[in-house]
């Protein structure tokens, strides 16, 4: 065949605004192939006629299609509730990156505001599996009581490497009193516990950050947590819950909203 009236790849780039690189990806997965291919050499060549195509592609994509929503959209002519439906899905996930665009700017504000007083608060949100536990729930005069309550924890409930340790709190000592929950995460066999609830943690969505395990560190890294959670616009949903982490003390607070 000859190529006299297809263009090269390189050349079709500069007219769609792409890179040849895109190109040569959208035909290995099957979205958009060249007009034609050179066989010996296998140099891709295009027609101007294709430049549409590749503006409806290059418009999804652009709305944050992903490929395979572009190539399903591509290979059939769908329906009118089908395209309704692709299309109110792009817009839903477009809002919430403008949400949580929002929410970093107003974080960015608020570490500017106090850019000369310390280093930058590093959190992030993951999601924490549900856990199965050995706990008991108490009420403290001081933080301090808590060592031997999860002494006896420890004695209790044999520890185990990858298993996780750690305190839920449920009030703290700003709100009038202290309760806590020092747990310890327990196997499916695991034997009766006396004087221990066997429960477990739920999975959540948590705001996290880490800390040292020096006390004013820590303190610390708890108040601008709470900072962090209230400028990116989360409520706290759930006690606060310690983690130890090796050396390492893991802040999380479960969230809602934003």
């Amino acid at each position: 065949m000859s190529v006299d009236r297809f263009i090269t790849i390189t050349a079709f780039a500069r007219l769609c605004g792409a890179s040849a690189k895109t190109l040569r990806l959208y035909d290995r997965v099957g979205l958009f192939r060249p007009a034609f291919v050179r066989g010996h050499t296998r140099y891709r060549f295009y027609a101007e006629e294709q430049l549409a195509q590749f503006a409806r592609i290059k418009a999804l994509r652009d709305c944050g299609a992903s490929l395979a929503d572009i190539a399903a959209a591509m290979a059939t002519r769908r329906t009118s509730r089908e395209q309704a439906s692709l299309l109110r899905s792009l817009r839903a996930a477009q809002l919430g990156a403008i949400d949580e665009a929002r929410r970093s700017l107003a974080w960015l504000d608020a570490q500017l505001d106090c850019a000369g007083d310390a280093a930058p608060f590093a959190a992030t949100i993951t999601r924490s599996a549900a856990l199965r536990v050995a706990s008991f729930r108490i009420t403290l005069r001081n933080y301090a009581e808590i060592d031997a309550h999860e002494s006896a924890l420890r004695l209790a409930v044999t520890p185990v490497d990858g298993r996780v340790r750690g305190v839920l709190w449920h009030r703290c000592a700003d709100r009038g009193v202290i309760e806590s929950e020092p747990f310890a995460e327990t196997g499916p066999t695991e034997g009766a516990l006396p004087g221990f609830e066997r429960t477990t943690l739920p999975a959540a969505i948590v705001a996290r950050a880490f800390s040292s395990f020096e006390d004013d560190e820590a303190e610390d890294t708890h108040v601008g947590l709470s900072r962090w959670i209230h400028a990116r616009g989360f409520e706290p949903a759930g006690a606060r819950r310690e983690i130890y982490r090796g050396r390492l003390l893991e802040i999380q607070q479960p969230i809602r909203g934003g």
